[in-house]
């Protein structure tokens, strides 16, 4: 199936070859991880009606939406959307923009080297789970954080899952009960806006990938996050830098400001990984505002 999608990304994009074919040859285990995925992602896509055509055709339409935004970005130095409102409005709430965007976006993270290199550091990150954690996963998205946590399964005694979007939390839904059943037995799903959610318990982890630049006010977020961990309570987040998208709000000017927001929200940084999107000098990555991507494990300061 590898070799089906990529001729038919090559065919439909050829511009896209070059790139890919750049990031298999510069990151170890890429082409491996997205054979992985196809090979995991095929029971999901027959269930669901859906052809390796579909998810190519999803991952070349993000693409095209990053391309068109990067070029409006570069020209006024602003994202799409100015409220939280207008995202949902536009992206959350419709059910076909919503399916694209999941499927291209899950496979684009074994396409774009910054999205793989994220994720294999949440694999790592994620594998340290303790037993009877408590775990909260904010924006569940494709669901591919929540399957990789679930490997560790007989660690976990509580998972709630909280998105904004039915299509996103009935992806995650259909992935998990075909892929790990007997999970659900422990899986809360709750579709509701982050900042309103009152669980009654406090986490020990939680997992929150490519949220804070969908938010208006990232500090609030992050400020509320602290107070539902536990004491030794840890935060795993994932968010970018100069990163325009058809649902980005918040804009981060760089990776400095985004640690320096998680220091002012009571956070200490453990481990991180800055990843650009481009392999070149500091001086070009600035220079062309080229969009960064960020992710650490977090715990309260004491």
């Amino acid at each position: 199936m590898k070799t089906d999608i990529l001729e038919y990304i090559y065919r439909k994009y050829p511009q896209q070859k070059k790139k890919i074919e750049k990031n298999f040859a510069e990151t170890k285990g890429m082409q491996d991880a997205l054979e992985e995925f196809l090979q995991t992602y095929d029971y999901f896509l027959k269930a669901n009606s859906l052809t390796y055509e579909d998810l190519a055709e999803a991952y070349l339409w993000i693409v095209e939406q990053v391309f068109y935004y990067r070029k409006i970005f570069i020209q006024t130095g602003r994202y799409p959307h100015n409220s939280a409102q207008e995202a949902i409005s536009d992206v959350y709430n419709n059910n076909e923009i919503m399916k694209k965007y999941m499927l291209g976006l899950a496979l684009s993270q074994f396409l774009w080297r910054q999205h793989y290199l994220v994720f294999e550091f949440y694999r790592s990150e994620i594998k340290n789970i303790e037993p009877n954690t408590r775990l909260l996963e904010i924006g569940s998205g494709h669901g591919l954080f929540s399957l990789e946590a679930l490997k560790y399964i007989d660690h976990i005694e509580i998972f709630d899952i909280i998105d904004i979007s039915d299509t996103s939390l009935e992806m995650s839904k259909s992935i998990i009960n075909m892929l790990k059943p007997r999970a659900l037995s422990i899986i809360n799903f709750y579709k509701q806006d982050v900042n309103l959610f009152k669980p009654s318990t406090k986490y020990d982890l939680i997992i929150m990938g490519e949220v804070l630049e969908h938010v208006e006010d990232p500090l609030a977020l992050l400020t509320d996050i602290y107070s539902l961990l536990r004491d030794d309570g840890q935060l795993f987040i994932t968010t970018c830098a100069n990163c325009p998208t058809i649902d980005h709000i918040y804009y981060f000017e760089s990776i400095e400001s985004i640690k320096d927001m998680i220091n002012i929200a009571g956070f200490e940084i453990i481990r991180e990984v800055i990843i650009p999107s481009e392999n070149i000098s500091h001086e070009r990555l600035l220079k062309m505002k080229v969009d960064i991507s960020y992710a650490a494990m977090l715990k309260r300061m004491k």
